[in-house]
């Protein structure tokens, strides 16, 4: 009887060894597998930071083009219209005009 509880201890402890190890295991395997997966999540956040970044840029220079002032032509047509829409003034009172005399 005694020599059956002593195997059946013994047994146990090759158990018990068995599922520590195997914990252990699972342990080292599921550390790797979040290191793995928290490479690819930096490298989806740093992707998703660039990808910010250039629609920034773009919304920004897309600003200041039509923020920009208008050029010297530009003026001028906007003043010959607004010009012909006042009453008393034609085209031709602005045909020999310089810029400035406007």
């Amino acid at each position: 009887e005694e020599e059956a509880n002593i195997a059946l201890i013994e047994s146990w402890y090759d158990v018990q060894a068995k599922i520590n190890a195997d914990y252990q295991l699972a342990e080292r395997l599921q550390a790797k597998e979040q290191q793995k997966l928290n490479d690819e999540e930096k490298t989806k956040l740093f992707i998703q930071l660039l990808e910010k970044r250039r629609k920034f840029f773009a919304a920004k220079r897309a600003e200041e083009k039509r923020n920009k002032p208008p050029t010297q032509a530009q003026q001028r047509k906007i003043i010959c219209t607004y010009l012909k829409n006042m009453e008393g003034k034609k085209l031709t009172d602005l045909k020999n005009k310089s810029f400035d005399s406007i």
